[in-house]
């Protein structure tokens, strides 16, 4: 899975490698119902801005109608971020998009 150069580094820990199995937790409050957490690769944050990804999103969800799934928003997303090319640039990295909705 990718390179293992940055995931084995002598001497480090796991926890302290660059590519680490050890989770970063947060605990986030005020969080209300409606509100999403979107989650996504180095795919989709190569080519969008948080500010631009939640815009993109909130759009497809109007577009679509509040009774779309959350799948039908990711594969916007997705197709957004898709180059033409898998020679390096925008869009040549893979995209992978969750999107959790909290009631």
């Amino acid at each position: 899975l990718g390179s293992l150069k940055y995931k084995q580094q002598p001497g480090l820990s796991a926890s302290e490698q660059v590519v680490s199995p050890v989770p970063d937790v947060r605990v986030a409050s005020g969080v209300r119902s409606g509100d999403v957490l979107l989650l996504g690769t180095d795919g989709l944050w190569d080519c969008l801005t948080t500010k631009r990804a939640l815009s993109e999103a909130r759009s497809e969800r109007a577009r679509l109608g509040a009774g779309a799934p959350a799948s039908a928003i990711c594969a916007a997303l997705i197709d957004t971020c898709l180059g033409g090319s898998t020679r390096g640039g925008r869009g040549s990295d893979n995209v992978t998009v969750m999107i959790a909705e909290f009631e």
